[in-house]
């Protein structure tokens, strides 16, 4: 059993808190736990208790054993001086004092901790499953579900949108390069995710008003950058990109990618690097910038499609078997709306002083499929909308991959006692 857990025993109430008593022997009752703190100081802030007939008021602080009070030296901690009620899993030798040496008073719960839930705790704790909740999922309620969900949901949003505010600093306020760096991850996939960033982040600055006044230019610099161009030495499209980039390399002191190593190996030849690029392109050819709220729309409606090489090649100089122009499908949008324009759209609102949200239609599309949301769908909770898969997506790699049982709601609601504990008055 560690410190956090025996906060949230405190917190949540997992423990016959019937009849009381101080190490002192004075009664004591429990009005309200308090606030957990999560910055410095004492554990929990403005909790209520009852000793004797005295309504008191103030932090509380939580320690396995007594004695850690003082191996953690708060009795020389003016911070701590306010502690209004000490809780110990096992007293120590000594009573908990503030720096002007006041007695504080303790209750010792460890024997009254319910076996219930420490039997959970451990379980779930000890489980080496990537979801130690694995086999009770389905057991949730459905009202709990919607709730968590959509808080997880939420904090995931928020971590889109402080993504792009630093981005934001890191490139002098350019939204039109920063829009374009954050395409990276789903354009490049997973294989070549990392390096497409890389691509998208070494465009220098100075270039991208260029790149406004000719998006077609776009496409022959990130060939140009990521290594492609020297490959061949084809007529046409390709002469014509090997021209365009020249022309930037040397009026830009450009550089090709040190010895990019783009993957191809089990992959489609739509995922291929150089007709992502052409994707790319055709993005920001139609939109030129930054989502905007009129974007929600055009980007399901407009035709995103390559350039008309790559429905006869299948790599730069590699011809094959005529097919369809490669295009931005449906999946793909749905993933840009999710981790691209939604966030982009929400921090123009945050930049404009808008506070509040406003209900967002394409939350509701299909839901992606991937290794998680499978994941989540053999355990028993399957997501039914775009947000709900973002919402599982976050659960896992927030909370499942640590093991955060604790501060999930889910966690929570498994660990929470069932015994005969009473209710709190």
């Amino acid at each position: 059993m560690g410190e956090y857990f025996l906060q949230m025993v405190w917190q949540k109430l997992w423990f016959d808190f019937r009849e009381l008593k101080t190490t002192k022997g004075e009664s004591l009752q429990i009005l309200f736990p308090g606030y957990l703190n999560l910055n410095q100081g004492p554990d929990f802030l403005e909790a209520r208790i009852r000793i004797n007939h005295q309504i008191i008021t103030g932090p509380v602080e939580i320690h396995l054993k007594g004695d850690d009070w003082f191996k953690h030296q708060h009795h020389e901690d003016p911070g701590y001086s306010g502690v209004v009620l000490h809780v110990v899993s096992e007293r120590g030798q000594m009573q908990a004092i503030t720096q002007n040496g006041k007695l504080i008073p303790e209750i010792e719960i460890g024997e009254l901790i319910s076996e219930n839930a420490r039997q959970k705790y451990d379980q779930l704790s000890r489980s080496i499953s990537d979801l130690p909740c694995d086999g009770q999922l389905h057991l949730i309620p459905d009202s709990l579900r919607e709730e968590w969900l959509g808080q997880v949901w939420q904090e995931r949003l928020h971590h889109k949108v402080e993504k792009w505010e630093r981005l934001l600093n890191q490139f002098e306020g350019d939204l039109h390069r920063v829009w374009l760096i954050q395409l990276g991850p789903l354009m490049g996939g997973p294989v070549n995710g990392p390096l497409f960033c890389h691509l998208l982040e070494s465009i220098p600055w100075r270039v991208m008003p260029k790149l406004r006044d000719n998006p077609d230019h776009l496409e022959a610099l990130l060939l140009g950058m990521g290594g492609f161009l020297y490959r061949t030495k084809e007529r046409g499209y390709i002469a014509e990109l090997q021209s365009q980039w020249m022309f930037l390399k040397y009026k830009y002191n450009l550089k090709e990618l040190t010895s990019p190593n783009w993957k191809y190996l089990r992959m489609r030849p739509i995922a291929f690097p150089e007709v992502r690029i052409s994707l790319t392109a055709a993005l920001w050819k139609v939109f030129q910038g930054p989502p905007s709220e009129s974007h929600e729309s055009l980007l399901f409606t407009s035709t995103l499609q390559a350039s008309s090489y790559w429905a006869t090649h299948s790599r730069m100089g590699v011809i094959c078997k005529p097919r369809p122009i490669p295009t931005v499908g449906e999946n793909l949008r749905r993933l840009l709306w999710m981790n691209v324009w939604l966030p982009g759209i929400l921090l123009r609102r945050k930049m404009a002083g808008k506070k509040s949200f406003s209900e967002f239609p394409n939350l509701k599309l299909p839901p992606e499929e991937n290794r998680i949301t499978r994941r989540f769908q053999q355990a028993g909770m399957i997501a039914n909308t775009a947000a709900e898969a973002q919402a599982l997506i976050g659960l896992y790699k927030e909370y499942c991959s640590g093991h955060r049982c604790l501060n999930c709601a889910f966690g929570q609601w498994i660990i929470a006692p069932f015994d005969s504990i009473p209710e709190k008055k």
